[in-house]
C-alpha cells in the first residue's frame, strides 16, 4: 500500500507522455514557422538583390572592364560609374557595391568601388580582391549568379553577398558584387531560437502539472461504489488507503494484521526492479513479460503505448 510511488509512478508517466504530446506538435509549429520565415526573409534579399543588378547593368559602362591597367580615378568612365554605384547604393541601403573583374594577370582585382574615397574599406581600382570570396567571383565569371541561401556571419558583421556577371553581348567581362548588412535579420532569428524553445519548456511544464494535478483529484475523488450501487473496480490508491486506515492500518511497508483486514509488505508480491527478492516473497510483478530481453524498438514500443494508456485513461476515463 505504498500511496506515495503508487501514485507517483503514474504522475511521472502521464507527466512525461503529455510533455511529449505537447512538444512535438510546438516543435514542429517551430521548425515550420522558422524555415518559412527564413524562406521569406532569403528570397526578398535575392529580390532586392536581383531588382539591383538588372538596373545597374542598364547603366553600367562596359569600357570599364577593358584595359583595366589604365582605369584610374580620374578616368572619365570610372568617374560617371563610381557616381552611378554611389547613388545606387544610397537609395537602396547596400553595404558594399562594387564591380570587379579578372585581369590579364589572371589576378582577382576591384574596379569601381561605391564607397566613398574617404571611407576606410574604399577600395582603389586594381586592388586585389580577398581570398575568402574568390570562388563566388570565379563562378560569377562563369555566367553564373550567385543567391546565397543564407547570411553569412563574417568578422565585419552578418551580410547577405550576392554576385552577378556583367556581360558585352554574349561575353562576360566582369562581376557585379552587392552586399546587404544583414544585422537586424541575423539578430531576429538567432534570438527566435533562443525564445522558441524557452517557451516550448514552459509550456511542457505547465502542461505536465495541470495534467499531474487532474490525475491527482481524480484519484482522490474515486469511490468503490457507483452512484447506481454498482461496485467500480479501478484501482484508487487514495480509496484502498482510507479503507484499510479505517480498519487500524499504518502507513508503514510491514505485515498489519487487523480485525477483517491483513496488509503484506510490498517485498511479498515485489514489482521488478523496484524491491529486492527475498524467502518470504511469493510472487514477482511480471506485467506483459517484462522479463523477457526485448530488441530495443520492441521495448520503446512497449512503453509508449503503456503510457499512452494511461494518459487517455487518466484524461479520457476509458
Amino acid at each position: 500500500m505504498d500511496r506515495k510511488r503508487r501514485i507517483s509512478r503514474v504522475d511521472v508517466q502521464v507527466s512525461i507522455v503529455t510533455a511529449v504530446l505537447v512538444t512535438t506538435p510546438l516543435i514542429c509549429v517551430y521548425f515550420f514557422n522558422y524555415f518559412i520565415t527564413h524562406e521569406d526573409m532569403i528570397n526578398s534579399l535575392k529580390e532586392r538583390s536581383h531588382s539591383i543588378y538588372q538596373y545597374v547593368d542598364d547603366y553600367v559602362d562596359k569600357t570599364t572592364f577593358q584595359n583595366t591597367e589604365a582605369l584610374t580615378r580620374d578616368n572619365p568612365a570610372y568617374i560617371r560609374m563610381k557616381e552611378k554605384l554611389e547613388e545606387v547604393k544610397a537609395s537602396t541601403n547596400v553595404r558594399y557595391l562594387y564591380t570587379a573583374e579578372k585581369n590579364i594577370q589572371g589576378e582577382y582585382v576591384y574596379l569601381v568601388d561605391g564607397l566613398p574615397y574617404d571611407s576606410s574599406d574604399f577600395r582603389n581600382p586594381g586592388d586585389k580582391i580577398e581570398e575568402e570570396i574568390i570562388p563566388e567571383l570565379t563562378a560569377a565569371l562563369h555566367d553564373k549568379i550567385i543567391l546565397p541561401n543564407q547570411i553569412k556571419n563574417t568578422e565585419w558583421g552578418p551580410i547577405f553577398i550576392s554576385y552577378f556577371p556583367i556581360h558585352k553581348g554574349n561575353e562576360v567581362v566582369g562581376v557585379l558584387g552587392i552586399e546587404f548588412d544583414a544585422s537586424s535579420q541575423y539578430r531576429t532569428f538567432s534570438n527566435m531560437k533562443f525564445a522558441a524553445p524557452l517557451i516550448i519548456c514552459i509550456f511542457c511544464v505547465l502542461a505536465a502539472i495541470s495534467s499531474s494535478t487532474k490525475l491527482f483529484i481524480y484519484f482522490n475523488t474515486r469511490h468503490f461504489k457507483n452512484p447506481d450501487g454498482s461496485f467500480n473496480d479501478t484501482i484508487s490508491p487514495y480509496t484502498m488507503s482510507a479503507v484499510a486506515k479505517s480498519f487500524g492500518w499504518q502507513m508503514k511497508d510491514e505485515k498489519q494484521v487487523m480485525p477483517g483486514l491483513t496488509v503484506y509488505p510490498t517485498h511479498f508480491v515485489a514489482p521488478n526492479n523496484h524491491y529486492p527478492v527475498d524467502s518470504e516473497t511469493i510472487g514477482v510483478h511480471r506485467v506483459a513479460g517484462s522479463w523477457r530481453k526485448r530488441k530495443l524498438g520492441r521495448f520503446l514500443e512497449i512503453k509508449v503505448k503503456h503510457l499512452w494508456h494511461v494518459v487517455k485513461y487518466a484524461l479520457f476515463k476509458k
